[in-house]
């Protein structure tokens, strides 16, 4: 994923409220809103990661279950996409880790 190599010296928890904002902001359907999604899926799911390094996995720590929340969600509430309609380095991860789709 190399868009989330422009965050790397980011923390999990403000890559994960920006990458909330842009989900948000693609809603609005303005010009190169695809990007700004992808974007915000690939920093979502690149903050999960790093959540779970830090924090531990979703059943046990509350940030990492809420980022884990806000991929599926961001996955689920988009503007005319499919899975299939993500890179497939991103697809891979979710479904792998099992966000796509799952409340």
């Amino acid at each position: 994923m190399q868009d989330s190599i422009l965050f790397r010296d980011v923390p999990a928890r403000p890559l994960w409220r920006y990458a909330k904002a842009l989900h948000k902001y693609h809603l609005f359907g303005h010009a190169g809103y695809r990007d700004h999604l992808r974007l915000a899926v690939a920093s979502l799911v690149d903050s999960g990661g790093r959540a779970v390094r830090v924090f531990g996995p979703p059943e046990h720590h509350p940030v990492t279950r809420d980022i884990v929340r806000s991929v599926k969600h961001a996955v689920d509430e988009q503007l005319d996409w499919t899975l299939d309609d993500f890179p497939a380095g991103i697809r891979a991860v979710l479904l792998q880790q099992n966000y796509y789709g799952q409340a």
